[in-house]
């Protein structure tokens, strides 16, 4: 007979509004707002809010974004600079 290790996730942490926002220094006013625009996920747990800790911390880390590099213009080949006087 063989063993099956089966592997559980961690229990996820739950943050009221105030530890939330202690967190990522806002207040919990914000914590609340942001979870009534949908920009944050809440659970209800009786008349109060919850939030998970991970999914606090994703929405605080956006994806990275690619910022282009401005690259110095250059000149064509067919404009040639003044020959200096020597």
């Amino acid at each position: 007979m063989h063993e099956h290790s089966m592997e559980t996730e961690p229990t996820p942490t739950f943050l009221t509004t105030h530890d939330a926002a202690v967190i990522i220094s806002v207040s919990p006013k914000t914590i609340r707002r942001w979870i009534k625009a949908g920009r944050l996920k809440g659970y209800r747990v009786g008349r109060h809010y919850r939030v998970r800790r991970d999914e606090l911390l994703a929405a605080m880390d956006p994806e990275p974004r690619r910022i282009p590099v401005p690259r110095a213009p250059t000149l064509p080949a067919t404009i040639r600079r003044p020959p200096t006087a020597s």
